[in-house]
């Protein structure tokens, strides 16, 4: 699994979490560096923060950038975007296909979880 999120706390308690419940776990603090992550090697799940505030300016520099490069290079690579902020709707594109979903933060680690299973399952039918 690729982790990205630019908060580092935010990756250091996810990145705990997924761990003890059996997910290996790559992180990046950046969507160029998630970028170079999928490139080098396409995981079985992408998480992702949608806004990453400290983002340089660019093509590729948000979360939302980042899964509309990962959808057309990868279309089977399962995603989960989170966000405190993007409203479900303006994701519709993304997830209208299932391999996609959006989970508002803040969330249970179950929550997380339930996500991470919808969306691989929705990937194994592809």
């Amino acid at each position: 699994m690729v982790l990205v999120d630019d908060q580092c706390q935010m990756r250091l308690t996810l990145n705990r979490a997924l761990t003890r419940h059996g997910f290996a776990v790559l992180t990046a603090g950046s969507a160029s560096e998630a970028r170079t992550l999928l490139e080098a090697d396409v995981p079985d799940v992408l998480l992702s923060d949608l806004s990453m505030g400290g983002a340089p300016s660019g093509a590729g520099a948000d979360g939302f950038s980042l899964i509309t490069w990962a959808r057309a290079a990868y279309p089977a690579l399962p995603a989960v975007l989170m966000s405190g902020q993007a409203a479900p709707q303006d994701l519709a594109d993304l997830t209208s296909d299932g391999m996609v979903c959006f989970l508002p933060k803040p969330f249970s680690t179950k929550a997380l979880l339930d996500s991470i299973g919808r969306v691989v399952a929705m990937a194994r039918s592809y």
